[in-house]
């Protein structure tokens, strides 16, 4: 009979072990899914940045685009005058 006790006190070592190593996973595994959900939110974020950048590089484009346009018209201008200006 002392042997069966021995090992009883064994298997309830071993269930007790069990037991916090449960706790410990299930402690691990929220701790894991909390920094599961920031990643998704850091996720969001970031594409959320990135389409920004990519418009405001878009609407760079085009306003320098326009720029160039002004100076073009500019320059074509300040030639008329000077050439109606060595005419007279």
């Amino acid at each position: 009979m002392a042997r069966f006790d021995q090992l009883d006190k064994r298997f309830d070592k071993l269930v007790n072990i069990l037991e916090e190593q449960n706790i410990e996973l299930y402690n691990i595994k929220s701790t894991l899914k909390k920094h599961d959900e920031k990643l998704d939110e850091m996720g969001h974020t970031i594409k959320k940045i990135h389409n920004q950048t990519a418009r405001l590089s878009i609407g760079q484009s085009e306003l320098n685009m326009k720029l160039i346009s002004l100076r073009i018209q500019a320059q074509k201008k300040t030639r008329k005058i000077s050439t109606v200006c060595k005419i007279t």
